[in-house]
């Protein structure tokens, strides 16, 4: 939140010297939304994320923010009441339950509603329950490597290979999103990987992941000032 919050201050000064009088009423609102975590609702609202007028909005990027933050809200209580109503087991049923039935709301907004999927939290539940589930996945320590190299560059491959595969056609979030997300959870799993691992703890990978927030806050401000 205090990185957020600079980001907010630092967009607001450059609205005031830069947009037009109705941007700036604009920008006010979304600054608003974005500091209470409901971006998402706000820019669902507006327009569309790859429309013309999204270049003139600083703070669009936030509506992930927003669905994240909604997130948390949810997932400490229902893990709570996983861990004490069921066995681990049990817990990950559910969890993989609710991201079905999320999986199946993101393809009929897709259909219907293609911007509640994008910026809603029941169609991007399922992405964030594959990482919230890695919980109850105890990583095997004892794998072979070659076991783990397999998984982390077959993870890789995927996240990359996402972002290759995928261009404004695409339609997404729903089943094209699982694979980077999938892809990025079995990375985590087979972490331990000697080559693919290490690859991501080198320095200067270790450097980006550990400002990589700041830098999603800033980059989209970035480019539309």
């Amino acid at each position: 939140f205090p990185a957020l919050f600079s980001t907010t201050l630092v967009c607001w000064i450059a609205a005031f010297l830069f947009v037009s009088p109705e941007q700036m009423a604009g920008f006010g609102a979304s600054a608003l939304a974005a500091l209470t975590s409901l971006s998402n609702f706000y820019f669902w609202f507006e327009a569309d994320y790859f429309d013309s007028a999204a270049v003139t909005k600083p703070l669009l990027h936030t509506w992930s923010l927003s669905v994240e933050e909604q997130f948390y809200f949810i997932w400490p209580a229902l893990v709570v009441f996983l861990l004490v109503k069921l066995p681990r087991m049990g817990a990950l049923a559910l969890v993989a339950t609710l991201s079905i039935v999320s999986l199946m709301v993101a393809e009929y907004w897709l259909a219907s509603d293609r911007a509640a999927a994008f910026y809603l939290l029941p169609a991007r539940l399922v992405e964030l329950a594959i990482g919230a589930s890695l919980v109850w996945i105890e990583s095997d320590r004892k794998l072979p490597n070659k076991v783990l190299e397999v998984g982390a560059f077959g993870g890789l491959a995927l996240i990359i290979g996402s972002m290759f595969a995928f261009d404004h056609d695409t339609l997404f979030p729903g089943t094209a999103a699982l694979w980077p997300c999938l892809g990025t959870a079995l990375f985590i799993l087979c972490s331990n990987a000697r080559v693919a691992g290490g690859i991501l703890r080198l320095d200067p990978a270790v450097w980006i992941g550990k400002i990589s927030y700041s830098l999603y806050l800033v980059h989209w401000p970035v480019i539309v000032f």
